[in-house]
């Protein structure tokens, strides 16, 4: 008798241990107990009772397991709070608690963890590129370009900057800078509000100033690690100060797009498209689209190479309507 309530106090015990918490399972076969509080970025956070929170990379996940319903955020904008039980490597199982069935998910399906409702995200780039050469020619080409956003459930403000520099046989070719800052209020998990504000300067096109105010209504119809989609359209403000003597003042239309996507693990291809039509003139139109690709080199570092061009209908007095920059350039993630 006395044996069997040892071992039936030990089958309690051993039980009881488990569900003390969420357990994460390792590729190279370790686990690690504690509180799941969400995965953001490719992130895992774990809350642990001896070590306190613990940062683990999704790639070093083999699969995980939660004892309490978690909040689970999917790409297409679906949200469930649910128990996740352990699955084979890279899924895990969500289970429906009413009718005990299980749904086997990939890990990297999944969009986030944890209540987001109070969790903010800060994500972003830092990019330079400079080369030249001295001889037969001298020349000097640099860029540098910022790119921040931040994002919770339901906000999303982004700034992106750039400024380049050509210079040849010490005659300055290219000279110019622009600065966006976008603010995006998700009505649902797709459908958003957006103001937009745009700053630019370039000597080459004899520009003293570009300014442009818009806002709108923008659709998120994909918005996973993978790849990123959305569209936008509304109306804008658009002024021109050429230093010429000219300038331009114009109520136009704005219609955009932003995708981004993985060809592979390492190699992203980006491209984004902005025009601007003039609503008393649609054959009057600013403009502007970015494509490149985007190689890791290691966990934070990258190489860019892309092509920015612009095309303005309503130039200076002579200077050409299209403008390309092909840029290259060594980036940081933070």
């Amino acid at each position: 008798m006395r044996s069997i309530l040892i071992i039936f106090m030990f089958l309690f015990t051993i039980k009881s241990i488990n569900a003390l918490g969420d357990i994460v399972y390792f590729d190279n076969g370790d686990r690690l107990s504690g509180n799941i509080a969400a995965m953001i970025d490719d992130k895992l956070t774990l809350e642990n009772t001896y070590i306190g929170n613990v940062e683990i990379e999704i790639s070093k996940i083999k699969t995980f397991e939660t004892d309490e319903p978690v909040d689970i955020h999917y790409p297409d904008g679906k949200r469930e709070k649910k128990v996740i039980e352990k699955s084979e490597n890279g899924k895990v199982a969500v289970i429906n608690e009413e009718t005990d069935e299980s749904t086997e998910v990939d890990i990297k399906d999944i969009f986030r963890l944890g209540p987001l409702e109070q969790d903010v995200v800060w994500s972003g780039n830092i990019r330079s590129g400079l080369n030249g050469s001295n001889g037969d020619s001298d020349t000097l080409n640099f860029n540098t370009g910022l790119n921040l956003q931040r994002r919770s459930v339901r906000n999303r403000t982004t700034f992106n900057g750039e400024y380049i520099f050509q210079q040849s046989d010490g005659e300055t070719e290219e000279n110019k800078w622009f600065a966006d800052l976008k603010h995006d209020y998700f009505f649902s998990n797709d459908l958003y509000g957006f103001v937009f504000s745009r700053i630019e300067q370039d000597e080459s096109s004899e520009l003293d100033l570009r300014t442009i105010l818009s806002s709108g209504l923008g659709y998120q119809w994909l918005e996973r690690k993978d790849i990123k989609f959305a569209t936008e359209a509304g109306l804008s403000w658009l002024y021109e100060d050429f230093k010429t003597g000219m300038d331009d003042n114009k109520i136009t239309a704005r219609l955009a797009y932003f995708y981004e996507n993985d060809l592979w693990d390492k190699l992203r291809f980006f491209n984004n498209f902005e025009i601007y039509p003039r609503f008393s003139d649609p054959s009057d139109i600013f403009l502007t689209t970015t494509a490149g690709l985007r190689a890791k080199v290691t966990k934070k570092m990258f190489t860019e190479a892309k092509v920015i061009y612009e095309y303005d209908s309503t130039p200076a007095t002579d200077t050409g309507k299209s403008n390309i920059n092909y840029l290259f350039s060594l980036g940081m993630n933070f």
